[in-house]
């Protein structure tokens, strides 16, 4: 018979001791990997933000709910040159994975057939001449009226930092790589950047890791964990920075791996 407590000992040895190339090609069963990349152009001065291309904080929804998925281009439609459809993935109130293709129609919100508690890609999957999104695309809350993901123009794929563990996984964060940069103005940023975490029934947000990045020494700062908390089913997890100067852009990668359980 095999206990909870053994299981959790043959799957925490199977990705220390597998190569992780071999977990990325999918060679390893129950293991995969994934990267979360994410991105705020402007991350202000003073005041810590999330790190998505929306800028502020990620409102989480309480219940799932259906999205407006809309671009503020013209362009953005079914037989335009820009976006012709998009990939919506997130999680359904269940916490299981849960994706669909919306045909795009511009500047007039589409409707999704899914409802989410969670978003968390959103990818071009056709377009016209252009070969990618020409406006801003995001996804709204229909109900509670918040931005749940944000696509950048010319960009092909959202890039945000949220990340919740599915419904009978289990994360370990391996890597996650920091960069950032001054876009005109102001001074040299230092940044501090947190990795916060939330259990399911908790509304805690605990501090995974704290770095101070001084990016007149190095603008780029690779975080390896050589021993990886398990972060267990439903986790919410988020980045966030706060820099000492106006203007600052910044870039994180964060290397995880997911197993089943």
């Amino acid at each position: 018979m095999t206990t909870s407590k053994n299981k959790i000992v043959e799957h925490s040895e199977k990705i220390s001791n597998s190569n992780f190339f071999s977990i990325a090609r999918g060679l390893i069963s129950g293991v995969k990997s994934s990267v979360v990349s994410s991105h705020n152009p402007t991350l202000p001065n003073g005041t810590e933000e999330d790190i998505w291309e929306e800028g502020g904080t990620l409102v989480y929804l309480s219940s799932a709910e259906t999205m407006e998925v809309v671009s503020d281009s013209i362009n953005d439609t079914s037989a335009g040159t820009g976006a012709q459809a998009v990939s919506l993935e997130g999680l359904d109130s269940n916490y299981d994975e849960i994706s669909e293709t919306i045909i795009m129609a511009g500047t007039t919100p589409v409707t999704s057939s899914l409802s989410y508690l969670r978003v968390r890609l959103l990818t071009v999957s056709g377009s016209g001449s252009l070969q990618s999104n020409d406006g801003v695309i995001t996804a709204e809350a229909s109900t509670a009226s918040t931005i749940q993901c944000h696509l950048n123009a010319r960009e092909g794929a959202s890039q945000n930092s949220h990340f919740t563990v599915p419904n009978n996984k289990n994360a370990y964060v391996i890597r996650v790589s920091f960069q950032a940069s001054k876009l005109s103005g102001g001074g040299t940023p230092e940044v501090e950047w947190k990795g916060l975490a939330m259990l399911f029934g908790s509304n805690t947000w605990i501090q995974v890791f704290d770095v101070i990045q001084d990016s007149t020494v190095q603008n780029v700062i690779d975080v390896d964990q050589p021993i990886m908390p398990l972060l267990p089913p439903k986790t919410d997890i988020r980045l966030t920075g706060t820099s000492d100067t106006v203007n600052t852009d910044v870039n994180v990668r964060m290397y995880l791996v997911i197993e089943d359980i």
